[in-house]
């Protein structure tokens, strides 16, 4: 069928040849030298957020987050078509966003961000998703997305809740319930006075 999963794969195949034919793969995309920045990822029903750090390559550490549209809010809240495995997993594609907001030249740089969604984690290490169609076109998205900046596959690595208080800070800022309820200078405070960044 015309909107089918499976003509949406082979077309998808389609076009990673059309692109494969045009540009050669550097193995430097492929196999990382070293990982030039870590950060930390999460998302809640409310927003995502995370954090960068700099490991091989200079990077000012920052933070970013993102406040879901209502209609996410929504459908999060009553589990309509969306899961937190996908929120999470679009949290992690906009943490890789917001790498290329800020660094202009991901030329062979190779990022990894911690998140604690195991789904989350599994689609971008295996870059795709047996149960969530979303989950599959977000690794998709990763995967494009780094292969337009000629980076290395950005990984992902698990990490408990307990240790992600960052990224959990940040993505809970935009409700009162959470306690974490801030404006952007706000959030910047806290995190001076909680975190201590390099």
């Amino acid at each position: 069928g015309k909107n089918s999963e499976v003509r949406e794969t082979l077309g998808d195949w389609l076009q990673l040849l059309l692109d494969l034919a045009r540009r050669p793969t550097s193995v430097h995309e492929i196999v990382a030298k070293a990982v030039d920045y870590y950060g930390y990822s999460d998302a809640c029903k409310t927003g995502a957020a995370g954090v960068w750090l700099p490991l091989d390559s200079e990077l000012e550490p920052f933070v970013w987050r993102v406040k879901w549209p209502a209609d996410i809010v929504r459908r999060l809240g009553i589990y309509d078509g969306i899961s937190i495995s996908d929120a999470e997993g679009a949290g992690v594609l906009l943490q890789q966003m917001a790498l290329e907001f800020v660094v202009q030249d991901l030329r062979h740089k190779k990022a990894i961000a911690f998140c604690d969604n195991t789904p989350a984690v599994s689609w971008v290490t295996r870059m795709a998703s047996k149960r969530s169609r979303v989950g599959g076109r977000i690794a998709k998205g990763i995967a494009v997305r780094a292969r337009n900046r000629h980076m290395g596959l950005p990984g992902a690595l698990s990490v408990p809740g307990d240790a992600n208080k960052m990224a959990d800070v940040g993505s809970r800022s935009f409700s009162a319930e959470s306690g974490f309820l801030f404006s952007n200078a706000e959030l910047l405070s806290y995190f001076y006075t909680h975190f201590s960044l390099p």
